[in-house]
């Protein structure tokens, strides 16, 4: 796997996965049943991860 950012060819070294919610799955019941999800895998090289990592620190300490 490579960097998902645009302008990087650099192999990726770190993953992260989120569950997303499926608006496409037909047995998305709203208010009767759970969604649908799926696992969304966005993988990142070394520099491009530290970035995401301390955007997300950096909004943490915002939000307390």
């Amino acid at each position: 796997m490579i960097c998902i950012k645009d302008d990087c060819n650099k192999p990726a070294s770190a993953t992260m996965a989120e569950d997303v919610l499926d608006v496409t799955a037909t047995d998305n019941k709203w208010v009767t049943e759970e969604p649908t999800f799926k696992k969304a895998n966005i993988a990142y090289c070394k520099e491009h991860f530290q970035e995401m990592m301390d955007v997300l620190a950096n909004s943490r300490a915002i939000k307390e």
